[in-house]
């Protein structure tokens, strides 16, 4: 792969859609959970705290791994881009 291929940019494009829809889905739920008296059980406390981590995963890692991808080319960035989540 060459710098701004198409691969490239699709994939870009493709990650970058995931963002936002991450972060306001979380932020939705949370909004939710904080402010419905009813929802505020043990169990939706389990699906609060899974919300907070993904809305981290969705707001700090989902940048930084599309930014990676952007700038780390070839077979490299294909065999990589799978255990950036990990490293992080």
């Amino acid at each position: 792969m060459y710098p701004g291929s198409l691969h490239e940019y699709c994939l870009t494009v493709f990650e970058g859609t995931l963002i936002v829809p991450t972060v306001f889905g979380n932020i939705l739920l949370l909004l939710s959970f904080f402010t419905r008296k009813t929802l505020r059980t043990r169990s939706n406390a389990l699906i609060g705290s899974l919300a907070v981590s993904d809305l981290f995963i969705g707001g700090i890692v989902l940048p930084y791994d599309t930014k990676a991808m952007i700038f780390i080319l070839g077979l490299f960035a294909i065999c990589w881009a799978p255990f950036t989540v990990l490293i992080q």
